[in-house]
């Protein structure tokens, strides 16, 4: 097959399932199962913890970079923050540097 009939064959298949009515319920049945993302705001008030010191371990806790440093006009990056384990790792970290 070419990269054109791929890429047809893909759109076809996408467009089959979009019109699937049981396949869109299933979807959302597992998006809703998934947690919610947070800001920085709303994970550092969770953790207890400052939004300064949330952004500087952010890698750490598997925060996902919303754009750099300078798009945001000299501000510090936005992050945000699976909500489902976040507590989870949070320890882990706070673990694993007083050890």
């Amino acid at each position: 097959m070419t990269e054109y009939e791929i890429q047809r064959t893909a759109k076809a298949v996408v467009n089959l399932l979009l019109d699937d009515d049981r396949f869109l319920r299933r979807m959302e049945r597992i998006a809703s199962r998934r947690g919610r993302m947070l800001n920085t705001s709303q994970a550092a008030s969770l953790l207890g913890i400052s939004q300064w010191t949330l952004r500087d371990i952010a890698p750490y806790l598997g925060g996902v970079k919303k754009g750099g440093d300078d798009a945001n006009n000299g501000q510090r990056a936005m992050w945000a923050f699976s909500e489902d384990g976040l507590k989870e790792r949070y320890l882990e970290y706070i673990n694993s540097k007083q050890e």
